[in-house]
């Protein structure tokens, strides 16, 4: 039975957290990525987002302000009306709408980090408009203009944080985006109903400059360099960002370099993410999830919280209500980098203690041709126990059972040496993380490396399955499924 035919008859849940790895993190004990280099990058970049919570969270505090009947505390002579209101809040999402056009293209032409370097100019020259406004118009351009700040932050950060970050962190520092954009909101909800209309702006101003100030000493992303021929620059991000040497982030940058010429010479175009249906599934995905999370009004709570909370009349002043908004959502973005890399596992001890499950193990090379292996019996151990590997009973299938050795086996990744092996850190040597024994038949998080065929000096740094390529060939693909026992 082909694994095609195999893979249509039975009903397979996509739960597994395992990906390809296409990415490193160097692997010798005696040089360690010190990953602490690339969270100062990545908070370093994070002060943008801040930026962007200040701009999103601005008009709370100062709403009431504005339409007050005290002048003294706002730079008009007269409140503004309802209308106003709702076009000083909403003016900045229009910016942002339109930025995005402007700072992807610039990205690739002068990098990444001077794309963001420039949105400060936005914020600050909105923020000195704001400050000095006389009349209504003015404080619309000022949101405008905080608008295509923010659009410029929200379309390149993720795309400089992405580059500069290990496989092994990026979950972490992807997710530091949000918690610094709430925390931006909590910002000005805490200082802005205690100060002055223009001293919230300077407040507000200070932000970008700090972030420009240190911002200044980050490295560019090693990607743009290669992408840019600029192999040297590359290199030395490179080095900055994992604290190694020359000689080890080298490897890495092969990798890096192959992907960008890929990269290059495949472009997709907008009809390419409906016709492909990989890609047309991302989008639906990842789209929705945007389309549900803007359609449920959130931005509009965000803006208005304090005034929505004045109309409410709950008996609670309404800057503490807002304060206390801003709290909650710091810290529930606060778990989110804690957890982010660490939840598959967790995860998948659940799904597969719960009940009996089967496990589905498909396998692509790069001549399309497909394998696959079944197991009928399949469950890991909790946290306590390094997610061992309990239960792999019932193999059947074409590829050949290359997990069997690993059996009874903790989970090993580069900080977590959990293998049998005394002489060595297989996760390490072998650029990936498993259950490795002393070290591995299979290693199917371990490095992508494009063609298959590798040096023997790489032999099983690949993604391997011993019984059907050996350990010099990476696979292509590799999909992993459970399902409950007998689910038919």
């Amino acid at each position: 039975m082909s694994s095609q035919e195999q893979h249509t008859q039975v009903k397979y849940s996509e739960v597994s957290p395992f990906q390809i790895s296409d990415g490193f993190t160097r692997n010798t004990r005696m040089e360690p990525v010190k990953t602490i280099r690339i969270f100062i990058a990545a908070i370093a970049a994070n002060i943008s987002a801040f930026a962007v919570g200040t701009c999103l969270g601005w008009t709370s505090p100062m709403s009431p302000k504005l339409k007050a009947q005290d002048p003294t505390d706002s730079p008009l002579d007269r409140p503004i009306t309802t209308e106003e209101d709702a076009w000083i809040s909403s003016l900045v999402a229009l910016g942002a709408l339109i930025a995005p056009f402007v700072a992807g293209p610039l990205a690739d032409r002068i990098g990444r980090k001077w794309v963001l370097l420039s949105s400060s100019v936005f914020f600050v020259f909105a923020y000195i408009l704001m400050m000095v406004a006389s009349e209504v118009w003015i404080l619309y351009l000022g949101r405008l203009i905080q608008g295509f700040g923010v659009g410029f932050v929200m379309t390149v950060q993720p795309m400089y944080v992405g580059e500069i970050a290990t496989d092994a962190v990026r979950g972490a520092t992807g997710s530091l985006m949000q918690l610094f954009i709430v925390s931006g909101i909590l910002y000005v909800y805490a200082i802005g109903p205690y100060v002055s209309y223009v001293a919230l702006q300077w407040c507000c101003l200070a932000v970008p400059i700090v972030f420009d100030v240190i911002f200044f000493f980050m490295p560019e992303s090693p990607y743009y360099y290669a992408g840019k021929g600029q192999k040297t620059d590359a290199l030395n991000s490179l080095q900055f960002l994992r604290g190694q040497s020359m000689d080890v982030v080298q490897d890495e940058m092969t990798v890096i370099q192959g992907e960008v010429e890929e990269a290059m010479a495949n472009r997709g175009t907008v009809v390419d993410l409906i016709r492909n249906t990989g890609n047309r599934k991302a989008l639906i995905i990842s789209a929705g999830l945007i389309v549900f999370q803007q359609l449920s009004g959130i931005n509009v709570v965000l803006f208005n919280s304090q005034s929505i909370f004045v109309s409410a009349d709950t008996g609670l002043d309404p800057a503490v209500a807002a304060i206390i908004i801003g709290a909650v959502q710091v810290g529930s973005s606060g778990m989110t980098p804690i957890i982010a890399d660490r939840l598959g596992l967790d995860r998948l001890f659940a799904l597969t203690n719960d009940r009996p499950n089967e496990l589905w193990i498909k396998l692509e090379d790069f001549h399309d041709e497909e394998r696959f292996a079944k197991y009928t019996d399949f469950a890991i151990g909790d946290m306590d126990e390094n997610y061992l590997l309990k239960k792999l009973n019932g193999y059947s299938g074409d590829a050949g059972d290359s997990l069997v050795e690993q059996k009874g086996c903790e989970f090993s990744t580069h900080d977590r040496d959990n293998d049998n092996d005394p002489t060595k850190s297989c996760a390490e040597t072998y650029d990936g993380a498993w259950w490795y024994n002393r070290c591995h038949d299979s290693n199917l998080n371990g490095r992508y490396i494009r063609g298959g065929y590798y040096d023997y000096q790489q032999e099983a740094q690949g993604i391997d399955w011993y019984s059907w390529h050996g350990h010099q060939y990476s696979l292509r693909y590799v999909h992993m499924a459970i399902r409950p026992k007998y689910d038919f």
